[in-house]
């Protein structure tokens, strides 16, 4: 199947007055038609700045994609002219950003927020795009559209501006959506809401997705296929019931072990993670977990893994991916005592 998204050694940079800050390093990916991808990590592990450079939406300086492919729709949208991206942006992928209160202008009403987009891409009238604008208002679940179309964002709730972005991302009915952390700082309830509605959303359209995320718990109930990235570099790329069920990197397994189960027994100290990530603009040869990693080795500071095969459709950047000792060497041994 030919992918919709091929994303092939991206690597971006910031310009600073001291050394280069890499942000991405040489990060590959391909997205198939219909797929839900999530990307995983802590913040600052390049998850947003990936995405976001692909679009042209990074500030150029201090930023810099400096090597790398993005192909869709039969061109590379790192080459493309600004006319040209901003055709793809909003008509063919949209994003949701993760703080609707600053994406949306705050002195526009909803309702004009969304017929400028409707307005601009697909060339509708006025009365028309507002016609179309309760219709997705009503898609994503805000009741009374036709009233609250008129309304300011400061008049809705967080939940109900997430709505919002998620209408105006899928107002011209794209091929991709990416979801920048879109449930960050809603309550559990709300979270579920918005998910239930892009899963809804993608069966109905068949729409690819690309779901942001630092919250596993949320992966876990959308995604098909996980990519977890560590200092700018992929650490490991699974489908998603795999990568749960057996984590081949150190920072994978740090990462689930992390997270309270119901279903294990009580621990006495909530696990963690060791240690702070890495200087960006400090990169070493090694391996860019190597500080915070239980397991690591004299091979682990010298040489930087790549990301190799560990199994079907799953590869790993350890040395160790296939040795057995991936499942607590994200916790230094005081750790595991505790726990």
């Amino acid at each position: 199947m030919q992918p919709i998204l091929s994303v092939q050694n991206l690597s971006v940079e910031f310009r600073t007055s001291g050394e280069p800050i890499k942000a991405v390093n040489e990060v590959s990916f391909d997205l198939q038609p219909g797929e839900t991808l999530a990307v995983v990590g802590e913040s600052g592990s390049g998850k947003s700045v990936s995405m976001l450079s692909m679009l042209g939406l990074i500030p150029t300086p201090p930023a810099k994609v400096t090597s790398g492919s993005v192909q869709f729709d039969g061109i590379d949208l790192l080459k493309t002219t600004k006319e040209q991206l901003r055709s793809v942006r909003g008509r063919k992928i949209a994003m949701v950003f993760q703080d609707p209160m600053t994406s949306l202008n705050p002195i526009m009403k909803v309702g004009e927020q969304i017929g400028e987009i409707l307005r601009l891409h697909l060339k509708l009238s006025k009365g028309e795009a507002l016609r179309r604008s309760i219709e997705l208002l009503e898609l994503v679940g805000i009741p009374n559209a036709s009233r609250r179309i008129n309304e300011y964002p400061a008049q809705f709730s967080g939940g109900m501006r997430q709505r919002v972005m998620i209408a105006m991302a899928l107002s011209c009915d794209p091929r991709l959506l990416i979801a920048d952390e879109p449930t960050t700082a809603l309550d559990v309830t709300i979270q579920m809401q918005i998910i239930n509605i892009v899963r809804g959303l993608k069966d109905s359209k068949n729409m690819s997705i690309i779901w942001i995320s630092h919250d596993l718990g949320v992966v876990a109930g959308i995604a098909d296929r996980v990519i977890v990235m560590y200092a700018g570099h992929i650490v490991e790329a699974a489908p998603a019931s795999k990568l749960f069920a057996d984590p081949r990197h150190p920072y994978t397994a740090g990462l689930l072990a992390s997270v309270p189960r119901i279903d294990k027994p009580k621990l006495s100290h909530l696990r963690a993670i060791e240690g702070s990530p890495p200087d960006l603009s400090k990169l070493d040869g090694g391996c860019p977990f190597y500080a915070r990693c239980g397991a690591r080795t004299d091979l682990c500071k010298a040489v930087k893994p790549t990301l190799d095969p560990v199994g079907d459709n799953h590869s790993a950047r350890c040395h160790y991916a296939n040795s057995g000792a991936v499942e607590t060497a994200g916790f230094s041994q005081k750790q595991r005592e505790l726990a």
